[in-house]
């Protein structure tokens, strides 16, 4: 109903599209990675000062592009980035 709706979204942090707002905020700390260190070459191991496992969440994306997962446009976006590659081996 409308009043459940409103009481959803009444709550701190209630998001409609949550798979959406995940790709959000981790293509947000990886653009900030990616100003601090001038390519998106992140470590697998690296966490954000916050704590966000960044290194997981690039390898997640590596793995679910091969699995098809990913958008075209997610796609787009990742390659633009200075440095991305699909295959970590490059990386070395």
């Amino acid at each position: 109903t409308q009043d459940q709706i409103d009481q959803l979204e009444k709550l701190e942090g209630w998001v409609w599209d949550a798979l959406g707002e995940k790709w959000k905020n981790g293509f947000s700390y990886l653009l900030q990675f990616v100003e601090k260190s001038g390519d998106a070459r992140v470590p697998g191991s690296f966490k954000t000062e916050g704590g966000f496992a960044l290194g997981s969440w690039v390898a997640n994306k590596r793995n679910n592009k091969k699995n098809n997962k990913l958008t075209q446009d997610q796609i787009d976006q990742l390659e633009k980035l200075e440095g991305w590659v699909w295959d970590a081996k490059k990386q070395l």
